[in-house]
């Protein structure tokens, strides 16, 4: 679901800010990228540290991110400082990236081996083979809209049965 957003924004984020703002404020695809490229791996750790603090294991957790948001602090202001907007927007994904984007993953895997790093790599190789292609070959959207909406209606179809029996 996430995917399918960052790709609605994607291509339809200028029209949606100029509904919201009426204009007022000058659209600029760049940042709105590197938001949508900060949107998706922040989901993908906050949903693993989900399952962490729902079962009482955010000790370890708490730490780690305590520290990576005085590293995501200082990356954004240093980035900030040379490079402006974008810059901060680049601190922010480098603070997650360097520890929360593979650090919660690994302490859900201590804590549940069936969060393995082939599971992992399994449930994001389709939103990254699509996000890539969009990226890359924009004329694709369309399919690659269309298979991860499949993608995620058919991971939908193992918890309605569970909730049925």
């Amino acid at each position: 679901l996430t995917a399918m957003l960052a790709c609605i924004f994607h291509f339809f984020g200028a029209t949606i800010y100029h509904l919201w703002l009426g204009g007022k404020v000058e659209y600029e695809q760049v940042i709105m990228d590197l938001f949508l490229v900060y949107f998706l791996q922040l989901v993908f750790w906050v949903t693993c540290s989900h399952i962490l603090i729902s079962t009482n294991r955010h000790h370890t957790l708490s730490k780690i991110l305590l520290a990576a948001s005085a590293l995501t602090i200082v990356l954004a202001l240093v980035g900030g400082r040379y490079f402006g907007l974008q810059g901060v927007i680049i601190g922010m994904i480098a603070g997650d990236l360097i520890l929360p984007f593979w650090c919660v993953p690994y302490l859900l895997s201590r804590y549940q081996t069936r969060f393995s790093l082939p599971f992992f790599l399994k449930e994001t190789a389709p939103v990254i083979v699509g996000v890539t292609s969009i990226v890359f070959l924009p004329w694709l959207a369309p399919i690659t809209f269309l298979l991860l909406l499949s993608w995620w209606i058919a991971s939908l179809l193992p918890i309605a049965t569970l909730e049925r029996s």
